[in-house]
């Protein structure tokens, strides 16, 4: 998350804080939860909104943050690491079905391969923008810190489960091993 005028490092350090998210119903939930004060806006409207004050605040990666010139108008950069964005492969069950274990093989290692080759390019244009940000200031949250943030959410898991789907969240939570 980014910020105008203020370090956040707890829940508390974002009371009433004007924070700009999107239009979905689990996003602004979690940001209420830590006591911000979340309101839906259109992308393109955020530069303008932030560079006015209309919002304190806005979520997003920092690559992006860059690239939308958003370190014109905030100057915190906040590492919450609160979401995670995959860019899931979808494939027939039937088409795989008809490959020979060998021709899976070579699919599922294509699979591990490409996911490993994004995650690294998108580190390396987080790092870029990082770099190009010089007056920026960017905060690593603690795992404490993070931990707290990440109990004051907590129970919007019940909403996504309501949303998403009970089995489906669980099996998630499971497999982060939260």
């Amino acid at each position: 998350m980014t910020t105008a005028n203020k370090e956040v490092h707890s829940p508390g350090d974002l009371a009433g804080t004007k924070m700009r998210t999107m239009e979905n119903e689990v996003h602004i939930a979690a940001w209420r939860a830590v006591g911000a004060n979340p309101a839906p806006l259109a992308f393109n409207e955020l530069f303008t909104a932030l560079q006015q004050g209309t919002f304190d605040a806005q979520e997003g990666p920092i690559n992006l943050f860059y690239d939308m010139k958003f370190n014109e108008v905030q100057n915190f950069i906040i590492k919450t690491n609160h979401i995670y964005s995959p860019w899931p492969l979808l494939a027939s069950p039937e088409k795989l079905n008809t490959l020979s274990p060998e021709d899976r093989a070579i699919f599922d290692q294509a699979v591990i391969d490409a996911t490993a080759y994004q995650r690294k390019l998108a580190a390396e244009a987080d790092d870029q923008a990082e770099a190009a940000m010089t007056t920026v200031t960017f905060i690593d949250l603690t795992p404490a810190q993070k931990e707290t943030f990440a109990a004051k959410v907590a129970p919007i898991a019940d909403l996504v489960r309501e949303k998403a789907g009970a089995d489906l969240v669980n099996r998630l939570l499971a497999a982060t091993g939260k």
